[in-house]
């Protein structure tokens, strides 16, 4: 996976980034070109890409959660979603040549939302200071380094909860647990938060990770089990074309 091209995806379809708070104030314009990202080379100790932007280096780790059932072998969803394409893979060519609906056979919740949420964060956040570090020894001292987050929803739904007859979209940024994780971590300080809306249109948002950022998170009501989580039967559409060659 290129993260650098999944973020470039966001950014580009998302049309107006999301602002969390007043005071978030992106490190870069949001009609800024992004020219010339570079990663490093050794895959075992690199950050995921790097920005070199308006005199600093922005250092980011990426990584994927959605809201269905989880093990130890990692989520329902992504592991009926590889099931779903070895099988759509074996068809016979004219089966393909016709549209397939599927059930996606995945539930999901709050409660999972919330865990896979924190149990990526909590693994990814101790690359941090490696990163750093490794940053440091690539680029040198002369600009100052800051670390970003980019979190992937990869749910095929968007995460609905009710709250009486009012419908709320959950983020990150409305859970307690997440927002005091931040509140520990002023080393992380930007974070992104990408998933995709129902019409299929990438959403991003974007967070400044401050003290005051922090307080006017907690001045909203959090997400939490007083709420109804929208839990749907999610039906998923496949389609190949054959062009014979005469």
């Amino acid at each position: 996976m290129n993260e650098a091209n999944v973020f470039f995806e966001y950014w580009n379809d998302t049309g107006t980034i999301s602002i969390v708070t007043d005071s978030s104030i992106p490190p870069f314009s949001i009609t800024f070109d992004f020219h010339g990202p570079f990663r490093l080379g050794r895959p075992s100790d690199r950050p995921d890409f790097l920005f070199d932007l308006n005199g600093k280096i922005i250092v980011f780790e990426h990584f994927q959660f959605d809201s269905s059932k989880s093990n130890n072998k990692g989520s329902t969803l992504q592991k009926e979603m590889a099931r779903m394409d070895k099988s759509f893979d074996l068809l016979p060519m004219k089966a393909k040549e016709q549209i397939q609906f599927r059930n996606v056979n995945s539930k999901r919740s709050l409660k999972d939302f919330e865990r896979n949420l924190m149990k990526s964060l909590v693994e990814h956040s101790t690359k941090v200071e490696p990163y750093l570090q490794n940053t440091k020894h690539l680029v040198g001292d002369e600009k100052p380094l800051e670390m970003a987050l980019f979190i992937q929803n990869k749910s095929l739904m968007e995460d609905v909860v009710y709250n009486g007859n009012k419908q709320e979209l959950v983020t990150p940024f409305r859970l307690k647990t997440f927002i005091d994780f931040l509140c520990g971590h002023q080393d992380i300080n930007h974070v992104f938060y990408g998933c995709e809306g129902n019409n299929g249109r990438k959403r991003l948002a974007y967070f400044f990770n401050s003290s005051q950022t922090i307080s006017e998170l907690r001045q909203q009501p959090y997400i939490d089990d007083s709420y109804d989580f929208f839990d749907a039967q999610i039906f998923e559409m496949r389609a190949d074309i054959f062009i014979s060659e005469k």
